[in-house]
């Protein structure tokens, strides 16, 4: 939990989960979808002119939209280098994934991107007429009493307890010397990846992602239906609404500077 201290990891240590989090933002998207707030076959133009009429909210959840990850431009990526705790928000890394050259034509094929996932946050805040931490909150964290799961907008500090994140990854890192990212603001990661939480929570939380708890049934078959195989994440690996479904167990994995996290069900 923090070399200098030799504070041993708990199962109530608060760590950044990465694109766990597009499971969070998946859900509450499927929830405004069961509510008739926005259809998955919505066009994404409606929300965001200027994009491909094409690209429904549909195929952003099911990373078939063919829009490039902002995480491949180096411009961006050399923003955020640079300054790894200055809060660049969700506007600026969509801007950059949308500059980008389209992968391939909407639906042509499956490409891991997580522009999709900071395009879908600002849908369903635009749709919902309230910022993404408020209806986290009231969908997600409070029905389920996840207490220690945390929204952090654009902070880059963490509530304690919690981990420090190292990274061989980061300029400037040697393996006696690993970068520590724990003051690294994940702002850039917005609703693909910048969701904070505990071995604890998640536990809890998986159960109700892979069951269905927080959807109607009809919306949760559904979600399990979209699963398909998803060429790029590995043998064997699908991809749905939000989900990753490996060997049989249903979730996602994260990864953000410093921390890697795995949420996993298996009915």
């Amino acid at each position: 939990g923090d070399a200098d201290a030799d504070t041993p990891m708990s199962s109530q240590t608060r760590l950044r989960i990465g694109s766990v989090t597009k499971t969070f933002t998946a859900t509450v998207l499927l929830q405004l979808m069961q509510e008739e707030a926005l259809s998955l076959d919505d066009a994404v133009s409606i929300y965001l002119p200027g994009v491909d009429d094409a690209i429904t909210v549909r195929l952003l959840a099911t990373m078939r939209s063919g829009i490039a990850d902002y995480t491949s431009d180096p411009e961006l990526v050399a923003r955020i280098i640079a300054d790894p705790t200055a809060p660049h928000d969700a506007d600026e890394v969509i801007e950059a994934g949308l500059a980008a050259p389209r992968l391939f034509a909407p639906d042509a094929q499956f490409a891991y991107s997580n522009t999709n996932y900071a395009i879908l946050g600002r849908i369903i805040e635009q749709v919902s007429r309230q910022p993404f931490a408020s209806l986290l909150s009231a969908r997600i964290l409070d029905p389920l009493g996840l207490s220690a799961t945390w929204w952090p907008g654009d902070v880059g500090t963490l509530p304690s307890p919690f981990g420090r994140g190292y990274t061989l990854t980061f300029p400037g890192a040697t393996p006696d010397h690993p970068v520590d990212t724990t003051d690294f603001n994940p702002a850039w990661a917005s609703t693909a990846g910048a969701l904070v939480s505990t071995a604890s929570d998640l536990l809890t939380y998986a159960r109700a992602l892979g069951t269905g708890s927080l959807l109607e049934p009809a919306t949760h078959r559904l979600r399990i239906a979209s699963l398909a195989d998803a060429p790029g994440l590995g043998s064997g690996v699908e991809y749905g609404i939000g989900l990753m479904r490996i060997s049989g167990w249903i979730g996602h994995s994260g990864h953000i500077p410093g921390y890697r996290a795995a949420c996993y069900y298996h009915p």
